[in-house]
């Protein structure tokens, strides 16, 4: 894909600068702010001007996600050898090389179980994380809907490098597959999120009392989460 058009605004005595990128299907205007930047997603119609006025109006948001991102450390890559922790769900599961006999065997509770004959080690964990992924995500879910009162909506899988979870117009809820590295704490807090997207789609006041009211640890865990950012996203 080409590289986004690149586009600056001042904003106060600050000069924000910002990539825009135009999706056919889009209905709305979407921010996303990661190691890159600050990307805005629009539909076709949608004028710079009315970009820009999103920005101001979402700045304490974007400003926020910016500054997190540069002072997020870059963590290299792990090994994937034999015998090497990778996190999971808050704490650590130890990889290890078993033949495919043994594979059919059940999987201990702390062991995360790839064989190498298969295919890369780190593709294979990958793999096993995602397998793991839907059917956790998606009962942390089902509890934020039973509070709220809605319709359990939608659930996939995401891959996106600089988010944790979207909703869409349609009310679809993308979570990533990474998050169940994290904390219990951590994934309801992306959840609670998501859900409150269903009904307030910004980061305005509405959004964040009712984020509130359905997670009042949504501060505590959302601190968490930002600390711990680098490491879920190291591979």
């Amino acid at each position: 894909r080409p590289s986004p058009k690149k586009h600056r605004m001042v904003l106060g005595e600050m000069e924000v600068t910002y990539a825009v990128v135009r999706r056919a299907k889009r209905r709305s205007i979407g921010l996303q702010v990661d190691h890159g930047g600050l990307t805005v997603a629009i539909p076709p119609w949608v004028t710079l001007g009315a970009v820009e006025q999103a920005i101001r109006d979402q700045w304490p948001w974007i400003e926020n996600k910016l500054r997190q991102w540069k002072n997020h450390p870059v963590l290299p890559p792990p090994q994937f050898h034999d015998g090497e922790s990778l996190p999971w769900l808050g704490g650590w599961r130890t990889l290890r090389f078993v033949s495919v006999q043994m594979s059919l065997l059940p999987e201990p509770g702390e062991v995360i179980e790839v064989d190498p004959r298969l295919g890369a080690a780190r593709h294979l964990v990958q793999d096993w994380y995602r397998a793991q992924a839907l059917p956790i995500l998606l009962s942390r879910v089902r509890i934020f809907a039973e509070r709220m009162g809605v319709p359990l909506p939608r659930v996939r899988l995401s891959d996106a490098r600089g988010r944790w979870g979207s909703c869409n117009e349609k009310g679809e809820i993308r979570l990533n597959w990474r998050l169940v590295k994290a904390s219990m704490a951590e994934i309801d807090y992306v959840v609670a999120h998501e859900m409150a997207h269903l009904r307030h789609f910004n980061h305005g006041r509405e959004f964040w009392a009712l984020v509130a009211e359905i997670y009042p640890e949504h501060e505590t865990a959302s601190q968490l989460l930002n600390r711990n950012d680098p490491l879920y996203r190291q591979f």
